[in-house]
């Protein structure tokens, strides 16, 4: 089964269990236990003894959409924060090549890998990381071309960039969900240390944060080490929780054709953001939103694969992703490269109506129960179960939506209806807000 639903992964609702010293050692646990301290606002742990070692990861709430400043300072900020904390004494080789951060639009994450005996050293240098950030301003102001050079080998080089940016910038206006967490060329050689400074106290505070710690290590451990740390003192008040997709946008409809100097073949961008019907809970959404996923990517009648590809060879290939917004939109993306001899507007035409056909119609229910059914026998099929809660736990960490496990995921899978489908499909069929770019190498 997709790890991802929605954004990013399966969501969904988690309450943490007791402190059990007793439990047994010799078999992983399958679900994370809170450990009571008062250090972080929430610590949690998934033993495993299989594993020889120890993941432990620190993550605060904060990511590219709450930073009020030069759009990509987050990401920038994680940089120097995690240089200040390796700079440690006890920061030895072997933890500095093992370990790692990252941002995103909802939170910024650290995590490195520990054994048995370096578990307090390493639960130690992770608070570090809320400290004031301690480097020499000429190295701070290097790190600024490590991003940029960042920026060239994860968007510069991608062929179809430039046209991506401008359909993102058109179809958010200026929301938080259109911000580029790297940066833009723009904005990355500007950036301000004060600035840097002053985002990194508002928003790396430990009372904010979660401790999660998977692998070789038990309640006990992680208590233990938490109750050494000297934790900073942090008065700063956090930023406010803002909303990625506004409520107050227009409507909009844009298609254009573009020539691209970049691009290696013709392209059709298909992007869509419209109201979410009431769906639930944020995991039952993204179940929803699966489901319809799998069902126009397949040669199912009501999907787009026999349609497109199979039978009529209007697309050479496609990609189509839906995903949460925030907690009341959907986005709906469509990339296609058309067949041979198929002009762009063509096979746009001919997606459109393959899809309106089936949001206005719906989803039969032969058609619902088979991907559904798919859907629960991957559940079933979990033999991991540690492995999988643990990864929904760090998904749920990463979009900061409540957490969720693998046998809520199976109850919830089984509320969900073909109603539920076709309220989501009908809804897309008329999208609130569309950018349409029909895209040629420039020739």
């Amino acid at each position: 089964m997709r790890a991802l639903t929605a954004s990013v992964m399966v969501l969904g609702l988690f309450v943490g269990g007791y402190l059990l010293f007793g439990a047994n050692l010799l078999a992983p646990n399958t679900e994370p236990r809170e450990v009571q301290q008062n250090v972080f606002k929430q610590a949690l742990v998934l033993n495993n003894p299989e594993i020889d070692s120890a993941f432990i990861h620190l993550v605060f709430p904060s990511g590219e959409a709450q930073n009020p400043y030069a759009e990509g300072l987050a990401h920038y900020v994680e940089h120097l924060a995690w240089l200040s904390a390796m700079k440690g004494p006890d920061q030895t080789r072997a933890l500095k090549a093992h370990s790692n951060a990252w941002t995103n639009l909802y939170a910024t994450g650290y995590w490195q890998q520990a054994n048995p005996d370096t578990i307090t050293q390493t639960v130690g240098s992770l608070a570090r990381i809320a400290a004031p950030i301690s480097l020499a301003d000429t190295f701070a102001k290097q790190e600024r071309d490590i991003v940029a050079r960042e920026y060239d080998v994860r968007v510069t080089e991608r062929p179809l960039q430039g046209v991506a940016r401008e359909v993102s910038d058109l179809l958010f206006a200026g929301m938080p969900r259109g911000r580029s967490v790297i940066g833009r060329p723009d904005t990355i050689p500007d950036f301000d240390l004060a600035q840097a400074h002053l985002l990194h106290a508002q928003t790396h505070l430990l009372a904010q944060a979660t401790l999660f710690a998977f692998g070789n290590i038990d309640a006990a451990k992680l208590q233990t080490a938490i109750a050494a740390i000297d934790a900073p003192s942090q008065t700063t008040a956090p930023l406010p929780v803002v909303a990625i997709i506004g409520d107050d946008m227009a409507p909009l409809h844009d298609t254009a054709d573009v020539a691209s100097p970049t691009a290696v073949q013709d392209t059709l961008i298909w992007r869509t953001l419209t109201p979410m019907p009431a769906c639930g809970t944020a995991l039952r959404c993204g179940l929803i939103l699966e489901i319809a996923q799998d069902i126009l990517d397949s040669t199912l009648p009501e999907g787009l694969a026999g349609a497109l590809r199979f039978d009529n060879f209007v697309a050479s290939q496609f990609w189509v992703t839906l995903r949460l917004a925030g907690r009341a939109h959907v986005e709906f993306d469509f990339v296609a490269n058309p067949d041979s001899g198929v002009a762009l507007d063509d096979l746009q035409a001919a997606f459109e109506t393959t899809f309106r056909k089936t949001a206005l119609n719906g989803v039969s229910d032969a058609s619902f129960d088979r991907i559904h059914s798919r859907l629960m026998s991957d559940i079933d099929a979990v033999t991991d179960v540690s492995n999988y809660n643990k990864n929904s736990v760090l998904s749920a960490l990463q979009t900061g939506d409540p957490m969720t496990t693998l046998s809520e995921e199976r109850r919830t899978l089984k509320t969900i209806t073909r109603q539920d489908v076709n309220a989501l499909l009908h809804n897309l069929s008329t999208p609130y807000r569309h950018v349409v770019r029909r895209v040629t190498p420039e020739r």
